[in-house]
């Protein structure tokens, strides 16, 4: 059983996927996918962390504008060979044991797999401000800006690869509102719908 966790920038995705992962007692993967993918493809984890989640500028000019999109891996370029290796690693990882992977595209991946959940964690602006200004010491205005470029660029990003939006609510199992429900709340609800899925498979 795995629980994959797509989440809004400043949402608390990240800390949330740790508190399910402590409470079920699971391994949760994020900084370990990025190290491996690195070590194989001989670049930094820096560069995995961006490449292997982000798509920045205009690296879509020449695909979105036309009728003619362009799928996974159609180039040889060093980017699609950090997610295709990316793609290796998470569906090794997920016949290993149960465990949450965390962004990366992981609903995608593991979409023709039967146990697994895929949560979309969200929160509203206001919210996601008050938590961005709370971690980082950042204005109203810089963690409005930095939030709603990290969130654009990850679309483009899944967009990309998967040829699906992002944010789209027919890709997930569950959603979650930190901004309404909070932390704790929100990891009872996902650790109740990961337990029902495993009994009732």
């Amino acid at each position: 059983m795995v629980i994959t966790i797509s989440r809004e920038c400043g949402s608390g995705g990240h800390t949330l996927a740790m508190m399910v992962a402590d409470k079920l007692n699971i391994p949760c993967y994020d900084k370990e996918i990025i190290s491996e993918v690195a070590e194989k493809c001989n670049v930094s984890d820096e560069y995995v962390r961006e490449a292997g989640e982000l798509l920045k500028g205009g690296f879509l000019n020449h695909i979105i504008g036309t009728n003619n999109y362009v799928y996974p891996y159609s180039t040889p370029s060093l980017r699609d060979k950090i997610n295709s290796v990316q793609v290796d690693v998470i569906k090794e990882l997920a016949k290993k044991h149960d465990c949450i992977i965390i962004g990366r595209g992981a609903d995608y991946i593991l979409r023709e797999e039967k146990q697994v959940l895929n949560v979309f964690v969200k929160a509203n602006l206001e919210y996601k401000i008050a938590q961005a200004k709370l971690k980082h010491g950042l204005n109203e205005k810089d963690a409005k800006t930095i939030l709603e470029k990290r969130d654009k660029e990850r679309s483009k990003h899944y967009y990309y690869y998967t040829g699906r939006n992002w944010s789209d609510y027919k890709n997930y199992d569950l959603i979650i509102d930190t901004g309404k429900l909070g932390l704790e709340e929100a990891s009872n609800i996902i650790i109740e719908a990961y337990n029902y899925i495993k009994k009732s498979a």
